[in-house]
């Protein structure tokens, strides 16, 4: 169940950078994607489709993955797992409802508002770096091995 929300989860996002690639928008942040709903509007209500099928709202592919995976979790008794998944959940949404906001309702004039927080930085920051090399080798590692962390998860949730 956990490979089929995976599945599902990036090829959503597959699609998702391949129409951007397709259509030829170059964004660096986020906020660049504002009033993108009045430049193309076919464009803008795929990009929400898939964004709301990446947050999990029904009835899209995303929500019956999450709920198989939730139900599953729910059934093996890992009622603490189950819940954790679903408070963190709901606060995924909250990001993605953001990204609905910002290509449906932001005015094109707010972006000059972010001009002095978007600023290119050329000093390299080595905690980054770190960051984003343990996080990345946990991903790789839980792919190739999920036993471990697998097995802390249940010794942590166990009631016994």
């Amino acid at each position: 169940i956990s490979f089929f929300y995976l599945f599902i989860y990036v090829l959503t996002n597959f699609f998702l950078i391949l129409i951007l690639m397709i259509y030829n928008y170059d964004y660096v942040f986020i906020i660049e994607l504002s009033n993108i709903y009045y430049k193309s509007k076919i464009l803008s209500i795929i990009l929400m489709i898939f964004i709301f099928s990446i947050a999990g709202l029904p009835p899209l592919l995303g929500f019956l993955s999450k709920l198989f995976l939730i139900w599953g979790l729910f059934f093996q008794n890992l009622l603490l797992t189950g819940w954790f998944c679903i408070v963190m959940t709901t606060v995924g949404i909250s990001f993605y409802l953001r990204l609905i906001k910002i290509i449906s309702f932001q005015n094109h004039s707010a972006y000059l508002s972010w001009s002095h927080v978007i600023v290119f930085n050329n000093n390299f920051n080595y905690s980054n770096m770190i960051n984003f090399s343990f996080i990345f080798y946990f991903l790789v590692f839980y792919l190739i091995n999920p036993g471990p962390i697998i097995f802390v998860i249940n010794f942590l949730t166990s009631y016994n």
